[in-house]
């Protein structure tokens, strides 16, 4: 069909089934609409690249491309939607240039474009067998360690709520790991992966499952927080990302105040050592995270020699009277303390 005919009405379906209960628009029911049918009348352009890719890998699962609709977006190009019968390829384009996405879907799982042609062969037909085996969808996704294209496609796929109950049980540890992993080496450069973790968690509870593990909480306490107790975590960093934590999710900040407590003589020794000199500074900081852990006095010695060292080193001594208050408000009452206390005040 030419550009020049026109259709007057659609012939294919006004939502297109990506999986689950998701649908997307058929641009050829919008206003510009510019081309409907057969994908081999239609010139791709640019996108020319990604219709042989796409095609190939159908071939070799016995299926080929079989609708297009095709609308002229307002940014110029064109947004058009591809389907096959296990592969459906979205060209969505913005209202401005460069405002587009490039994506399929497979398996009820949206891949970008560009990752699903560097797939190998195995991975590609594992996705387009048009099997509804979720050992198949299991291989195809987790196998990347990409746990969050794990979840959203179990969510949006066609499997019953049993099968995705079972494919989480079944890779429960994995799971926990791999939000461990996301998260120990990237409290800094990507705080953000903590909400992402966190929205992953809820999205299964609003879908109606509710596993006991795959919570917020057990997340934290039985594989997160172990596993910053150990070397090289468990230093004058790990302050540093508990308070990442408590920023990014409010509502862990009970939880961290428990782990903090729960490992007083660890945490203390750790800011003691610490080769720049902030206890005082760092002492402060993990009783603003709700450190107030009483049993303090086998380290009352080492605790004392601390303070005394930070104001010997140009330390600002109202840090130090802030740690010092700081810790008398948790309960430490040791005279050593106040007469520390008082020597600041009356220089002050």
């Amino acid at each position: 069909m030419k550009i020049s005919e026109i259709i007057t009405e659609a012939t294919g379906p006004e939502r297109i089934h990506v999986g689950g209960k998701r649908t997307i628009p058929n641009p050829a029911y919008m206003p510009s609409v510019k081309y409907e049918g057969d994908p081999s009348g239609y010139n791709f352009g640019a996108q020319q690249k990604y219709f042989d890719e796409f095609s190939t890998a159908l071939a070799r699962n016995g299926q080929k491309f079989t609708y297009i609709g095709v609308a002229k977006s307002k940014a110029g190009p064109d947004t058009f939607v591809v389907i096959s019968p296990t592969l459906i390829w979205q060209k969505y384009e913005g209202y401005s240039p460069g405002g587009g996405t490039n994506n399929v879907y497979a398996l009820g799982n949206k891949i970008k474009a560009t990752d699903f042609i560097k797939f190998d062969k195995q991975k590609q037909d594992m996705l387009l067998s048009g099997t509804s085996s979720i050992e198949s969808f299991e291989q195809a996704l987790l196998s990347e360690k990409n746990v969050s294209k794990y979840i959203k496609g179990l969510l949006n796929s066609n499997f019953d709520k049993a099968e995705i109950i079972k494919s989480l049980e079944k890779n429960k540890e994995l799971i926990l790991k791999i939000f461990t992993g996301m998260i120990l080496y990237s409290f800094h450069d990507r705080p953000e992966l903590l909400k992402t973790i966190n929205n992953l968690i809820k999205s299964v509870q609003k879908y109606g499952i509710n596993l006991n593990w795959l919570t917020l909480s057990y997340w934290l306490e039985n594989d997160l927080f172990p596993s910053l107790e150990k070397p090289p975590n468990m230093s004058t960093y790990f302050i540093r990302n508990m308070e990442i934590l408590v920023r990014q999710l409010p509502e862990s900040k009970e939880l961290v105040a428990n782990f903090l407590n729960s490992i007083a003589g660890t945490l203390i020794l750790v800011i003691i050592n610490d080769q720049y000199g902030k206890f005082s500074e760092n002492l402060m900081r993990l009783v603003n995270l709700g450190f107030h852990y009483n049993g303090l006095d086998h380290h009352k010695k080492d605790i004392i020699k601390a303070i005394l060292t930070s104001m010997t080193k140009n330390i600002d001594n109202s840090k130090i009277l802030d740690s010092i208050i700081a810790l008398q408000k948790s309960g430490i009452e040791w005279p050593e303390l106040t007469t520390i206390k008082n020597s600041i005040e009356s220089d002050q």
